[in-house]
């Protein structure tokens, strides 16, 4: 299963098992993430909002230290909702945390823009305890800022995670 790979519609091939770093405990996702790219793993699937890219990083690195080559493996990591407005930017801080100059695949996480400058920086909430939505941003804006993406070079391919096929039958339309 560690070779199978998937084909996408930009060329590019996914590898069909990959190691996924959400929940992970502190302190055990380099090891983790060392551990699985020295037993063959080529495909890690981490996110922003996961809090532990520093980690995945780290382990990164000493992957790369043993002799395994960036092209070799496929790395995913996620738009969180808070940035919804700030596409750019949230990819420029996991590239950062992770070690990378590029992803091979960035997923916007949810269809939910949140407010960017709410009560808090990943999930803020209204004094009821409600979400606090970004009610003047839509998700078929963020894709559009995604779409930028993949010209700069820092980005693969791009896509989307946990999104219904309603959202998707409304964003399809305006994907290029």
């Amino acid at each position: 299963m560690a070779d199978t790979l998937f084909p996408l519609n930009t060329g590019a091939k996914i590898p069909a098992l990959g190691l996924g770093t959400w929940q992970s405990e502190p302190g055990q996702v380099k090891k983790a993430i060392s551990h699985a790219l020295s037993v063959g793993y080529k495909h890690i699937d981490c996110a922003y909002v996961y809090g532990n890219e520093d980690e995945v990083g780290a382990g990164l690195a000493e992957g790369f230290q043993s002799g395994i080559k960036r092209e070799d493996l496929f790395v995913t990591t996620k738009l969180w909702c808070t940035y919804h407005s700030r596409v750019e930017e949230n990819l420029d801080l996991s590239l950062k945390s992770l070690g990378l100059d590029y992803v091979d695949l960035y997923l916007m996480h949810w269809p939910v823009p949140m407010n960017p400058k709410g009560n808090h920086p990943n999930l803020p909430k209204h004094p009821d305890g409600s979400r606090d939505l970004d009610t003047s941003w839509s998700y078929i804006k963020t894709w559009k800022e995604m779409e930028k993406l993949v010209k700069t070079g820092k980005v693969k391919a791009i896509g989307v995670a946990n999104f219904s096929v309603e959202y998707l039958e409304e964003l399809l339309p305006d994907a290029t």
